[in-house]
């Protein structure tokens, strides 16, 4: 493995390529085994590598051989070598397994483009503006983007959610898509039933085998809006997460504070929240209305407009922590609380809404209640913190004393280091364990 004329990334970079990656790890549930940050990601034909990779690049190139599975962060990738696991990438540029490439787990991408002109052992799930087969895959391709071609050989079924799909290969289960427009060619071998939903009657020429029916079922009418919606929906969830790991770390006092508030007093910071929700509206009509208020008004629009997006974060990650159990830290509890929030905002009927705003307010009130306590001086709360970093209940053998320094010279004698005691009394009689000097 090769990182070609590049330099590990230090500082707001570093720290977010760490973070992407733990998010593809904690994805997986698996052990990151390698973590590699750089410009340029090269795995050379004369050095395999013999476990996982985690990769956050601009770009990479599989030559060579990696015997475990690739999860990588990038602006291209290109796999002319083997990849004997699976295949994640989160990339914002072309994704190709090269004609002699092979993938012998599944593919799943989300990038610009993907392109499988290679071999993929398993299934291919991608989500991209273009997405082309024209090489082998072994079971099923399920692709969301603007543009599908399937030019190669599908072992199973071909799904998915385009504006326009081509089918020119050969597939060995169903086409089931739903689609503005669909192209049968005369090249093209379906063994079972061509099923598609579109506003607009399939173009398929007699010349194609089908082994089954073509049946063309109900489409909606805003066909068009829905692809988008889906890649919207998506696109925001990314955003959501990159936004989060922003926060964390742009906000690096503050932001635990705030979690620390959503998850010791939610009641408290929902209505909070709430205040701040209605308040600053008020406060933008009120100081817009006069010339010199014009300025800060323009800065109370930003603030709700960022307020918005980040706003949420403390919450979602608070409810994330209760979830784990306090097992996954801050970052875990953030990955996972915005996967739960996000999907309940999608898939819930009817409220998802309500789930959204529930969140912002709540995160809302917590921000708030960080500053404060931050202006008073407070000290973190353990509740945010994994279990495993909480210190638990200090107790002493009988007969326990303070430590002693030696006292000046010919004193005989010694005096107890100053500082508090193990244990203290109330004054009602009661010994209580001193939970803030730990």
């Amino acid at each position: 493995m090769t990182l070609s004329r590049s330099r590990p990334r230090s500082g707001p970079d570093g720290f977010l390529a760490v973070a992407a990656v733990a998010i593809v790890g904690l994805l997986l549930a698996v052990p990151i085994a390698e973590v590699v940050t750089t410009d340029l990601f090269i795995v050379p034909v004369d050095e395999p590598v013999t476990e996982d990779v985690y990769v956050v690049a601009t770009s990479g190139i599989v030559e060579g051989v990696i015997d475990g599975d690739l999860v990588m962060l990038t602006g291209d990738l290109v796999i002319e070598g083997s990849v004997t696991g699976d295949v994640l990438v989160l990339g914002g540029g072309r994704v190709e397994i090269a004609s002699g490439g092979r993938v012998g787990g599944s593919l799943r991408a989300v990038a610009r483009e993907v392109v499988v002109s290679g071999a993929v052992s398993h299934d291919v799930l991608a989500t991209a503006a273009v997405i082309g087969v024209d090489g082998n895959v072994g079971r099923d391709m399920i692709g969301f983007g603007a543009t599908v071609d399937v030019d190669g050989d599908v072992g199973r079924d071909v799904r998915g959610r385009a504006l326009f799909v081509t089918v020119a290969g050969t597939v060995g289960g169903d086409l089931d898509v739903a689609v503005e427009r669909l192209r049968v060619a005369p090249t093209a071998e379906i063994a079972r039933n061509v099923l598609y939903r579109s506003t607009r009657e399939a173009s398929i020429d007699p010349a194609a085998r089908i082994g089954g029916q073509v049946v063309a079922l109900p489409a909606q009418s805003n066909f068009i809006f829905g692809v988008f919606l889906v890649l919207a929906n998506v696109v925001g969830f990314l955003g959501f997460v990159v936004a989060g790991i922003v926060s964390f770390w742009a906000f690096r006092r503050t932001a635990p504070h705030a979690v620390a508030a959503s998850f010791a007093r939610p009641g408290r910071t929902l209505i909070a929240g709430l205040v701040v929700f209605l308040a600053v509206p008020a406060t933008i009509a009120l100081v817009g209305l006069t010339l010199v208020g014009v300025p800060l008004a323009l800065v109370l629009m930003l603030a709700m407009a960022a307020g918005a997006f980040i706003g949420p974060v403390p919450a979602v990650t608070a409810a994330g922590i209760r979830l784990l159990r306090g097992r996954g830290g801050l970052f875990g509890g953030f990955l996972v609380g915005a996967i739960v929030w996000t999907f309940a905002i999608w898939f819930v009927p009817r409220i998802g809404g309500l789930v959204y705003l529930v969140g912002l307010i709540w995160g809302l009130g917590s921000w708030a209640a960080a500053v404060i306590e931050i202006r008073r001086g407070a000290p973190l709360p353990l509740a945010v913190l994994p279990p495993r970093l909480v210190a638990s209940g200090t107790s002493h053998g009988e007969g326990w004393e303070p430590p002693r320094v030696p006292g000046p010279a010919g004193d005989g004698g010694s005096a107890p280091v100053a500082g508090p005691s193990p244990d203290r009394s109330d004054g009602d009689g009661d010994d209580r364990t001193d939970q803030g000097d730990r």
